[in-house]
């Protein structure tokens, strides 16, 4: 309802005339009323305007608006009986009822939701706003980096030096400003006179990105900012078209830039450290007062020369360059190595060229084999800030002191030479990584990832391969503001080096391909070509016509990547078949809703082999039953085999649905196993899936109970095994380590977290560290994603089948762990449930009853949406020998280049999907809202952007209901605006306030009282001494010495450190992960976006898998099941010493002081030991 306000005092403002209402709508005559009815005692949302004059003066009049008709009522009556209020200045605010109806957008829905939020915090924003209004004018900009940095918190006196690479005086020609942007937490470099030049540039630097920020004075004031990456470039031009229509004008006023101009894109990979010198002398002391006004950290005076070198000259670069030809004898892993110590800015080219050059050439004299493992391991020593270095003598001295002390250790010659044989068996390989931001390109590993089919095939040339990323500077992925255009930086940085290639190291490489999933995460492969002893040479272009006839997708760009897709996907090998052993059988139903659309069949004799080779490659497996479904790429089929026990011998069969392209006419080829459903999962709550339950009259106390019952579970995680494997299972942490299975066999004998029995209590620091990572992982998840647990409900894979005759056994009486559709009916079961099918995908079986909805809507139904579609004659050239035009298959590339830039700039799937939430969460129809029904359809087609290449309008996006968002929404990074969020009333919101306020609760941090005992003390000793005495009492093994585990532990430590700190979700020096976020699988950082976050966990348990897997075959260097008794029991002897001197090396005074890598080494260790006694026992 509005009210219109007419006699407010002149003397009064916008706040004052709040304060007042404030105070009588919060009284007890007024209460907002949920919805369940109950007195809710949360202040009254209402919303002031006065009317206004020149100069900012209000003319005495206003409007209140209040979110109902009745609570206006009740105020205008107490203004009848009580004429001494309002009142403000002594002056009394008369008030009439108005007739017209709010029509300021969604005006009272946003009252009826959104928290009152004092006026004094609105007075102070404002007030910061405007003593922000203000800019300092730039004498010079200067962009290099640092020779030297002041040491923080040393004062005036502390001396830095700063290297210019680029420079530009805006005293001379021109104008500059140096600003805040309150509302965007950023500092902004504004380049250029708006009335003289026809473009502006800005240099925008996030708080957060940095690190350091010190004043002084050298001629002039100067302000130095010590920076985590790149600021960002932006441009503008000056003269734009207005259209008067406000949304319409600011809408990509601005483009994201990659350089300010050429000389700054030559230096830009290399040099991006800022150095502000103020024209006025007064300035300074301004600006740090506007830093505090701010929020910003308060800069630190210091005394720093700015120098020029040109370090980063073209005449420097190209030395670099030639010096190179020393290394040509070398591996090319060397020459990536040599390079990324420049890329990622570690070292100068001085610093490279007089300093680490010259000593490496005498390393590599003597250790060609394993210098390419020395430069890794050092350029991680110099990213973490283990080495202060200024000059190239440094830079020599520390390198050759980091060399004396890797090779030292005897074991790090064998270590640092193991070859990645196994790893290819494995389906792994070591990948070296590039990823190219908006101005540099950064190079990463190599370390482990999965392999594919096309990778296995040549399997000693991984060196050529590189998976290459596009990323924003901070390595999240681009997203645009509303004022700003990303497509001509994307065109050019991304678009160029896909249709040009790049050169690194002397090799010119290539765009290859993408997978699917790569694709989501903007990386692709590149290749550079190589002599193949078989194949001849070897580029982009024969391996893509070696995957198979794919003309019939050349009309189709993204069609055409997303069926070349399907050779890269991540696979294991497994059973090679011969021609007539597979065959293809029709599907059953008819388009396009086919009810056996990507599944087909294979004999129990065919899944026996390849379940055998599984458990060979991983014998984890063999405690699984075998499975009775497999997804699989085969050729050019992709989709799920199910056991048939109709079928003889070695046989699968095929269906049409299955078959993605026609590959080349071959004699045997490999079945690839994509995942083998050995068991069902937990099914787990979601944002969407609870959205969705209870707008199906699901009621929200159910909701609530699973929580309870989850969060029960994880207060217990400190009490007994049983509690904390449990938690680890249901949240898929602590895998790597094979930490569930080492504390179950524990358990057995007679072990436990139980601080009440001090003889059998496992709790030490390191282990009270693992739960409480455990505990703060799974509050996450829950907080921010919903994820509770649901008893009796699984994941399942899906197999469809007709029914079977009324004579006749049913023949899937056999299967586990698969759920069984019926293929009868029009519409197959897999399409009504969000237009999945049967190729892969995984579904949700809930048994748990209150879960039940009561009420039932029919299936949505999207129609295909059109491909993306080219003419064929851009694809022709002319035949000189036929006289004809043909279409050359290769001519195609380019398009598909075109879309991957297409796709990087339009991915709205996340977007999409969190509109739907936040509109769901908003409206009174919740998830049937018609808005949120647009929304689905535009997700629809935003799943199938990457197949067909059209790319979501997100003009057709249904306006916001409310100009704010639901509480839950809020990012974990904590670095946004309260004022921006309302309290939602939804479950999901429910569910993050009551988890917000645990995770927040001082005893969920409670480590205990435990310590480090020495061996003989340790209740592990205790509980296995007389089992492993018993084993190597009658036997003639050899004593492991305390040098050989020194060694083992060694080459560990230094591939923990690797791991730590190659995949941290930031650049900052600091940021290294800890050793517990290894063991358990996760990530504890703050970061803003999950992809991110769990792109960066899984690359880091595939590293660390591989780490423990190589570790564990120093205990045990063969399978077990192969092994004699003997040998069995020298791996016991081996496992037995390495863990006890660890143990007891965990209670000296150098491992309190740093007990890194200890821990987890003697995890693995004590798993091999409960192995080999295992092994032995039976």
């Amino acid at each position: 309802m509005e009210i219109e306000l007419i006699n407010i005092s002149f003397r009064a403002d916008l706040y004052d005339v709040k304060e007042e209402f404030a105070r009588i709508l919060h009284s007890d005559n007024f209460r907002l009323i949920t919805r369940n009815n109950e007195q809710e005692f949360r202040p009254l949302n209402f919303h002031i305007v006065l009317g206004r004059l020149g100069s900012g003066r209000h003319d005495g009049t206003g409007t209140l608006t209040l979110p109902s008709k009745k609570l206006g009522q009740v105020l205008l009556q107490l203004a009848i009986d009580n004429r001494d209020f309002p009142c403000v200045n002594s002056r009394r605010i008369r008030m009439r009822g108005s007739e017209r109806k709010p029509n300021k957008g969604n005006l009272v829905e946003t009252l009826r939701k959104l928290p009152y939020q004092d006026p004094s915090i609105d007075r102070e924003r404002d007030n910061i706003r405007f003593e922000l209004n203000v800019s300092w004018r730039i004498d010079k900009l200067q962009l290099g980096v640092w020779i030297s940095r002041p040491i923080p918190h040393r004062g005036t006196g502390c001396q830095g030096v700063f290297a210019v690479e680029w420079e530009k005086d805006y005293t001379a020609a021109g104008n500059a400003q140096v600003e805040f942007k309150y509302d965007r937490k950023s500092l902004r470099l504004r380049l250029g006179d708006p009335f003289s030049d026809d473009e502006t540039h800005y240099v925008v630097i996030r708080y957060s990105n940095i690190q350091h920020l010190w004043v002084g004075y050298e001629f002039k004031p100067y302000i130095c900012l010590d920076l985590l990456t790149p600021p960002i470039f932006e441009s503008q031009w000056t003269n734009q078209t207005q259209t008067g229509i406000a949304f319409i004008d600011t809408r990509k006023i601005r483009r994201r830039v990659g350089a300010l101009d050429e000389h700054h894109r030559s230096i830009g990979p290399y040099a991006y450290q800022v150095r502000v010198s103020l024209y006025a002398i007064n300035d300074l002391e301004d600006f740090i007062r506007a830093c505090d006004v701010a929020g910003l950290r308060t800069p630190e005076k210091a005394a720093i020369i700015s120098e020029r070198h040109n370090f980063f000259s073209r005449k420097m670069l190209l030395e670099v360059r030639k010096s190179f030809k020393a290394f040509r004898e070398l591996p090319w892993t060397v020459v990536f190595q040599i390079e990324s110590f420049l890329y990622n800015g570690l070292l100068s080219t001085v610093q490279l060229l007089d300093g680490l050059l010259p000593e490496l050439v005498k390393v590599a004299e003597s250790y060609k084999d394993i210098i390419g493992t020395l430069l890794r391991d050092f350029s991680r020593m110099l990213a973490t800030g283990v080495y202060n270095y200024t000059t190239p003598t440094d830079v020599a001295r520390h390198f050759k002191q980091f060399c004396n002390d890797r090779l030292r250790f005897r074991g790090f010659l064998e270590s640092a030479t193991v070859t990645s044989s196994n790893d290819e068996l494995e389906g792994l390989m070591a990948c070296h990584h590039v990823t190219f931001t908006p101005t540099r390109m950064l190079l990463e590993g190599p370390y482990v990832i999965q392999s594919n089919r096309v990778l296995r095939r040549y399997s000693c040339f991984h060196d050529h391969f590189l998976r290459v990323d596009f990323r924003d500077e901070d390595h999240l992925q681009f997203r645009w503001e509303h004022q700003l255009d990303g497509t001509t930086l994307l065109e050019q940085r991304v678009g160029e080096t896909l249709k040009n290639g790049f050169g690194l190291g002397g090799r010119h490489f290539e765009f290859l391909a993408y997978s699917t999933s790569a694709l989501r995460e903007h990386s692709v492969w590149f290749v550079s070509p190589f002599l193949h002893p078989e194949h001849g040479l070897v580029n982009a272009a024969s391996i893509r016509r070696e995957i198979g006839d794919l003309t019939a997708e050349l009309a189709y760009p993204a069609k055409f990547g997303a069926r070349m897709a399907l050779a890269f996907s991540g696979t294991n090998p497994s059973v090679k078949i011969s021609r007539d052993q597979w065959t293809e059988i029709p599907d059953l139903g008819s388009d396009p809703y086919l009810h056996t659309d990507g599944i087909g069949t294979i004999s129990r004799q065919l899944g026996g082999l390849i379940w055998s080779e599984e458990c060979r490659l991983k014998p984890g497996l063999r405690q699984y039953a075998e499975p009775s479904a497999y997804q699989i790429r085969f050729l050019g089929f992709k989709g799920v085999v199910v056991i048939d026990d109709n079928l003889e011998g070695i046989k699968m069969n095929l269906r049409p649905s299955m078959r993605k392209f026609t590959s080349h006419d071959v004699e045997t080829a490999d079945i690839e196993i994509a995942n083998a459903f050995c068991s069902p999962s937990s099914l787990y709550l979601n944002r969407p899936l609870v959205m969705i339950l209870e707008d199906r009259e699901v009621k929200k106390e159910v909701f609530l109970e699973l929580l309870d019952s989850a969060m029960a579970d994880v207060h217990l995680t400190r009490e007994s095994v049983t509690h904390f494997v449990n938690v680890m299972k249901s949240h898929g942490l602590g895998s790597t380590f094979s930490l569930n299975s080492l504390l179950q066999k524990l358990s057995v004998y007679g072990l436990d977290l139980n601080p009440r029995n001090p003889a059998r209590n496992l709790r030490n620091p390191f282990i009270d560290n693992l739960i409480g990572s455990t505990i703060s992982s799974v509050l996450r998840d829950i907080q921010y994603r919903c994820r509770i647990p649901v008893p009796k409900s699984y994941t399942l894979n899906v197999y469809a089948i007709g029914k079977p005759p009324p004579d006749k056994i049913c023949a899937f009486r056999n299967l586990v762990n698969v759920i069984v559709f019926p293929s009868k009916g029009k519409r197959s079961l897999a399409s009504c449930l969000s237009g999945g099918d049967l190729d892969g995908d995984i579904f949700n079986i809930c048994q748990y009853q209150p879960l039940f909805g009561s009420i039932h809507d029919f299936p949505a139904e999207f129609p295909a949406p059109p491909k993306w579609e080219i003419e064929l004659g851009d694809l022709e050239e002319f035949d000189q020998e036929t006289g004809r035009t043909k279409v050359d298959p290769e001519k195609i590339v380019p398009f598909v280049c075109d879309f991957v830039v297409k796709y990087i700039n339009s991915d709205v799937m996340g977007v999409l999907a969190d509109e739907h939430l936040i509109r769901a969460d908003q409206s009174a129809d919740g998830v049937r809202d018609p808005g949120c029904l647009l929304l689905a359809k535009l997700c629809s087609q935003a799943v199938d952007y990457p197949k067909n290449g059209m790319e979501v309008d997100i003009s057709r996006l249904p306006p916001k209901l409310i100009p704010f968002k639901p509480d839950w929404k809020k990012n974990e990074a904590g670095d946004e605006h309260r004022t921006d969020f309302y309290r939602s009333e939804r479950a999901v919101g429910e569910i993050f306030r009551r988890v917000e306020k645990v995770a927040s609760c001082a005893d969920l941090d409670d480590r205990g009282e435990s310590s480090y005992l020495q061996v003989s003390e340790h209740p592990v000793y205790k509980a296995l001494k007389s089992t492993v005495d018993a084993k190597l009492r009658d036997s003639c093994v050899r004593q492991t010495t305390e040098e050989e585990v020194r060694i083992i532990f060694r080459h560990y430590y230094n591939e923990l450190q690797y791991i730590c700190a190659t995949h941290t979700l930031t650049d900052h020096v600091d940021s290294k992960l800890k050793e517990e976020e290894v063991v358990i699988g996760t990530i504890l950082a703050r970061c803003s976006r999950h992809r991110w976050r769990t792109e960066r966990i899984y690359r880091m348990r595939v590293h660390a898998s591989n780490l423990v897997k190589e570790i564990r075959e120093q205990f045990i260097p063969e399978k077990l099941q192969t092994m004699t008794k003997v040998q069995a029991t020298q791996a016991l002897e081996v496992a037995w010493t390495s863990w006890k001197l660890i143990t007891d090396k965990l209670t000296t005074a150098d491992a309190r002081r740093n007990p890194f890598g200890l821990n987890s080494f003697s995890i693995i260790a004590l798993n091999a030991v409960l192995e080999c006694l295992e092994y032995l026992n039976n």
